[in-house]
């Protein structure tokens, strides 16, 4: 018995009242329209894995693997930052995050423990206990709080590092906000 492809999807016809489907030559009679709908579907389905596999392909071509991929959307002035820099030592990281709080530069700082950091500096490699320091703030406040840092800062060169909030909570980003922009009097 020969088989007749359309849209690269052998044709089957459902046999009443057995539930399987059995060849039909679609040159010989009517197909039956499930089977029909079927064979569509499969072929409208593997048209579009087959467009989108050719999207990828391109999107991937377009970029070189030695060029960073392009940032999606440029940070806006009221995104909430999450900053991070080290200190020599716990008393002077809950120093700095009192002031920079108390200076409405940022709405929170989180002290985390002593942690060992390696790293160069003129001409050797260093060694040394670091205790890091998470401020929560916005974009807008970045530059304040970069050079505020680098005043009281008691390294010469303040590691300053930021990364965009993507998800928060509403009432936090409000509660953080409403902190950075708010003026004491």
């Amino acid at each position: 018995m020969r088989h007749h492809a359309v849209s690269t999807c052998l044709i089957r016809q459902i046999v009443p009242g057995r539930g399987h489907f059995k060849s039909s030559d679609a040159t010989r009679g009517a197909i039956h329209p499930q089977a029909y709908n079927i064979c569509k579907l499969r072929a409208g389905i593997r048209v579009r894995i087959r467009r989108l596999r050719n999207r990828r392909d391109q999107q991937l071509a377009s970029v070189s693997p030695m060029e960073p991929m392009p940032i999606q959307s440029p940070m806006q002035s009221d995104s909430l930052i999450l900053a991070h820099t080290t200190c020599g030592s716990a008393e002077e990281a809950e120093q700095l995050a009192a002031r920079l709080v108390e200076e409405h530069l940022v709405a929170c700082a989180a002290i985390g423990p002593s942690q060992l950091s390696i790293y160069p500096w003129q001409g050797k490699i260093e060694r040394e206990r670091e205790v890091p320091l998470t401020l929560k703030t916005t974009a807008a406040r970045f530059e304040a709080l970069e050079n505020r840092l680098g005043e009281l800062h008691s390294y010469d060169v303040p590691e300053l590092l930021a990364t965009q909030v993507v998800e928060s909570g509403h009432e936090y980003e409000r509660w953080v906000r409403d902190w950075v922009t708010r003026q004491d009097n």
